[in-house]
């Protein structure tokens, strides 16, 4: 009997460990929601990147737990405070920590500044309460991006004399951002004599290139700029380039050309069987001399003694003391068609067609070339040395019965 109780009683304590081993299931605890939050007036279209937008938040606590903080996100990321204004007011951070009635519910005007790329971004006005508890609130915004522009009243090729002082108007405008800076290049390089440049006025050189442009044309301004441009004959380009604070910009292209304005003067150049110190002519003076003076450039070739004396004017003319003069004919020899006298205005011009011209190929009896009889309007280019002549016929007048028969240039040179 003794055994058997044994038994009994092992199976009891058993059992009983087992039974207390078993928890019984706990209840969850009471579910205290989510505050909930609403945001009106996100932008529907895109806007100015970095421009400002403003917003209505409303938030609301459940019964259990008030409102603690609020954050404002970009991208799951904290805005910085300083893009933020909350009801007209500067904030101080983000998140922002609630006090009084706004943890008791809050309708705010939230100002943000938009991010400073052309993008598209999700934006998210977060709310959390004293249970930890959180709603968000999300939305796109879509952000543009003007750049600066500029507004010239200027040719796109401008002709001057080298080292010439040039002034062009100028309209800055702003895009997107503030206007920052004014570059100008010359050769696709920053001009680096700061001399050469001036900002609205001869009294403002450039301290800078690209210059600084004042606080108060950072909206935009019209202005004039003057550039001193090369002082050798070349055509050279030249830009502008404007640039707002964040890198965007504008650019005016244009060439400068300089040359050496000519210089524009009548000579007579007479019969060379006339009187004594006629028949050459000096091209620097448009004076008439002696065929074999040592000023002259060119001369005439006299007469014809086998011809009747009404008639024996040759009209040919001749380089001397080193000359060597060419025929110019429009549309000949890689020449214009449409090249005129007139529109030669640059010394470097008449120095650039001298190989446009036609050689002489006659000769007279010592040898020397000549022209062919000379007619009113012909071009002739003329070379002594390192000078350069262009001459136009304007008159033949012959004289009969007597050698004051002459020749009426216009020179330029």
């Amino acid at each position: 009997m003794k055994l058997n109780f044994l038994k009994f009683a092992f199976f009891f304590i058993g059992a009983s460990m087992l039974f207390v081993s078993c928890d019984p299931d706990l209840l969850d605890p009471t579910d205290e929601g989510d505050p909930t939050i609403s945001v009106t007036g996100a932008p529907s279209a895109a806007i100015d990147a970095e421009s400002s937008f403003t917003i209505k938040a409303v938030a609301t606590p459940t019964a259990t737990n008030p409102l603690k903080t609020l954050d404002i996100t970009q991208d799951n990321q904290l805005v910085n405070f300083s893009r933020i204004k909350i009801n007209g007011a500067a904030a101080t951070a983000n998140p922002i920590l609630l006090f009084g009635n706004d943890k008791n519910g809050l309708s705010w005007d939230i100002t943000i500044v938009a991010h400073s790329d052309a993008s598209i971004k999700e934006y998210s006005v977060n709310i959390k309460d004293d249970g930890n508890n959180s709603a968000n609130f999300s939305f796109d915004v879509s952000t543009s991006i003007n750049n600066p522009s500029l507004e010239v009243t200027a040719s796109t090729d401008i002709s001057v004399a080298p080292k010439s002082l040039i002034g062009i108007m100028v309209k800055l405008k702003k895009g997107t951002f503030d206007l920052a800076t004014l570059g100008v290049y010359q050769n696709d390089a920053l001009i680096t004599n700061l001399t050469r440049l001036y900002y609205d006025g001869l009294s403002a050189t450039f301290d800078a290139n690209p210059y600084l442009i004042p606080a108060i044309h950072k909206d935009g301004a019209d202005i004039t700029l003057y550039v001193r441009v090369q002082d050798l004959p070349s055509t050279d380009p030249y830009k502008f380039v404007l640039s707002d604070t964040e890198g965007n910009s504008a650019t005016f292209d244009f060439n400068v050309t300089t040359a050496t304005p000519v210089t524009e003067l009548t000579g007579i150049l007479l019969n060379a069987a006339g009187p004594v110190n006629t028949g050459g002519l000096d091209l620097d003076e448009g004076i008439g001399t002696g065929s074999a003076n040592a000023i002259a450039e060119i001369r005439d070739e006299g007469i014809d003694l086998g011809l009747p004396l009404a008639s024996n004017w040759k009209k040919s003319i001749a380089g001397v003391n080193g000359s060597v003069l060419r025929q110019l004919k429009p549309g000949q020899n890689g020449l214009s068609e449409t090249f005129t006298y007139a529109d030669v205005t640059a010394k470097e011009t008449i120095s650039s067609i001298y190989e446009n011209g036609e050689a002489f190929t006659l000769k007279n009896n010592a040898g020397d070339l000549i022209s062919a009889s000379v007619n009113v309007g012909d071009l002739f280019v003329v070379k002594n040395g390192e000078n350069f002549y262009l001459l136009i016929v304007k008159e033949v007048n012959v004289v009969t019965d007597s050698n004051a028969d002459n020749y009426v240039f216009n020179i330029k040179k």
